[in-house]
């Protein structure tokens, strides 16, 4: 199972069980990572956003510099 696959599936969870999600985001020009944190009714959005934007191995598709280096439930 890819890291992508894995996010869905967390996501799958978050919404059948009415969790958010945060995210940290990893980019070269930020010291530390961006955190982003999605409410329940936010997340179906956010996992088809994902699914569109990200490779398998959670980078950012057309800046692969930029990806996802953590996540979890809240």
């Amino acid at each position: 199972m890819s890291k992508l696959e894995k996010l869905i599936e967390t996501m799958e969870y978050a919404v059948l069980n009415g969790k958010g999600i945060m995210v940290l985001i990893t980019m070269p020009d930020l010291p530390e990572p961006e955190m982003i944190t999605n409410p329940p009714n936010n997340v179906k959005v956010k996992m088809e956003y994902y699914k569109k934007a990200y490779n398998d191995n959670l980078e950012l598709k057309n800046n692969p510099v930029i990806a996802i280096g953590h996540y979890e439930l809240i």
